[in-house]
């Protein structure tokens, strides 16, 4: 029983008219369903007398013709297997890291960088202090999990604390310390040129003086672009925008050195693209009246091709294009007005001439043999830690102290609490494990000799807090269990040691009456 699922879902219900001069009547619905609110809809959609009337033309031979268009996301909350509907899988939010989710796939299907990322060296890496250990191993995990990825690890060889992943970053920022670390890690090897070439470009920025031959300029390279979108309709609007010529005159006027003050032309040209360019949209921008961001929701088009996946976090789910493009533009159109619109912030075109270098599929054997051992040992162990704290409760953590640690001990208990604890043997066995079978394996661990005996003293603490042994165990079909009054997961037991080299053959009885 999923008792935190959840659907976005949008519809249209449509009562089709029947005469040629009559729309249909139709309304819309969007709403996120959820346990408390699984029924949406409308209680009055029309009048059964309007239904019924011939005049109005929904009715026709006693027949009306309903029409119903739903769509709905993936659900959330539920056991949807992303794999087996997509054949990709997504990525947990740790709280507000959407962004930075969508950037980490959008890398991931860089798949000549994916390449790269797998040979950086990182054999001798701080896996808590890594990122570009951390990288290899969310890529690894998104190419071969089979459910979502957790990004916890990344975050933090970033810095970043629980805290900071719940506010919001700026993707820009973080793509650029992203390839700036690989690219660090690349250096001296032979992936090192792979991220400038995938996504360094060059562009000239000049002041060109209209009267006097002068000319100041300087080539700069670039990973990403930011464009303006308020007031622009599309992409190649927002370009035009870019190298716009800005005119320096009257008060701003250049000054050009020996020609003094000129008027001038300042802008910017691209010498070349490269093969992967990043376009930071401006979705937010400063008002300086209201002292404030803006989010900028213009309508804004740009160019696409076919087949889309859904990457919502940790469920992926295959889409129209309509869904991924469309509905992303932002602003409001009549066709999805009833439905949830968003906008893109970050698009990201491949070279048509380049993609079946850089789409190049990644095979396993592109994958060091030492980082995919690695990478499974930290799966194992981690598959092991679950297993033994869902299993904690059927543990329990035994401390046997033996008489030597009490005979170096000076005070007013029998041992000092953290000496016994740092000297201690300590066992992790099961609570229902019966006290003959403990006996015989704390009997194996000391390997004592046939004609040593022992008996095991539980300590507990007195009135006044002193460690002192109540009882020693008596019954061999007992449990351990029975030592545990209080709820707590570790006991401290005194092993009382018999020799029997003075001819006696079994342990005396314990006396409750003349023993402790």
């Amino acid at each position: 029983m999923f008792r935190n699922w959840s659907c976005s879902a949008t519809a249209t219900l449509r009562i089709k008219s029947q005469k040629e001069d009559i729309p249909d009547h139709e309304k819309n619905i969007s709403h996120i369903f959820y346990p408390k609110e699984n029924d949406w809809g409308y209680s009055c959609f029309l009048p059964m007398e309007t239904v019924l009337d011939p005049d109005r033309g929904y009715i026709k031979d006693d027949k009306i013709l309903l029409e119903v268009h739903v769509y709905a996301d993936a659900p959330h909350g539920v056991q949807w297997d992303s794999k087996k509907h997509t054949g990709f899988v997504g990525l947990k939010n740790q709280g507000a890291t959407c962004y930075m989710n969508s950037l980490l796939q959008a890398l991931f299907f860089i798949n000549k960088l994916r390449k790269a990322v797998y040979q950086m060296s990182t054999e001798n890496d701080d896996p808590l202090k890594s990122v570009a250990l951390s990288m290899q191993r969310v890529f690894y995990e998104l190419q071969f999990s089979d459910k979502p990825v957790g990004t916890k690890k990344l975050t933090r060889s970033f810095g970043w604390d629980a805290f900071d992943s719940f506010l919001q970053h700026d993707v820009q920022e973080l793509c650029r310390v992203l390839l700036d670390n690989l690219e660090s890690k690349m250096k001296d090897t032979p992936v090192e040129s792979v991220i400038p070439d995938l996504f360094e470009g060059k562009m000239k920025s000049y002041i060109r003086c209209k009267d006097v031959p002068f000319e100041s300029n300087r080539e700069e390279p670039f990973y990403d672009i930011q464009l303006n979108v308020k007031g622009k309709r599309n992409i190649y609007e927002s370009f035009k925008d870019y190298v716009a010529v800005e005119t320096l005159e009257g008060d701003n006027k250049y000054d050009a050195g020996q020609y003094g003050l000129q008027e001038a032309e300042k802008g910017v040209t691209f010498l070349k693209f490269p093969p992967i360019l990043h376009l930071q949209l401006m979705r937010v921008q400063y008002d300086s009246l209201h002292d404030q961001n803006v989010k900028i929701n213009d309508r804004f088009v740009y160019c696409y091709n076919d087949h889309w996946c859904k990457f919502d976090d940790d469920v992926v789910s295959r889409c129209t294009k309509k869904e991924a493009i469309e509905v992303n533009y932002g602003g409001s159109d009549s066709d999805v007005s009833h439905r949830h619109c968003t906008n893109a912030y970050m698009l990201a075109y491949i070279r048509d001439s380049c993609l079946s270098e850089i789409l190049e599929p990644v095979a396993e054997t592109d994958i060091p043999s030492y980082l995919k051992q690695r990478l499974q040992a930290e799966k194992d162990m981690e598959t092991l830690k679950k297993k033994e704290k869902s299993e904690a409760h059927l543990f329990c953590q035994v401390n046997i102290v033996t008489e030597d640690l009490f005979e170096g001990h000076q005070g007013s208990d029998i041992v000092d609490m953290d000496y016994a604890e740092r000297l201690c043997r300590k066992f992790r066995v099961k609570r229902s494990m019966k006290y003959e079978d403990f006996c015989a394996f704390i009997g194996q661990q000391f390997n004592l000799c046939p004609n040593v005996q022992f008996r095991l003293w539980p300590l507990t603490r007195n009135q006044s807090n002193g460690l002192r042994p109540y009882a020693p165990f008596g019954e061999p079909e007992s449990t351990l269990e029975r030592c545990f009054t209080g709820g707590e997961n570790q006991i401290l037991i005194f092993m009382e040691i018999y020799d029997f080299g003075n001819g006696m053959t079994e342990l005396p009885p314990y006396n409750q009456e003349s023993e402790l």
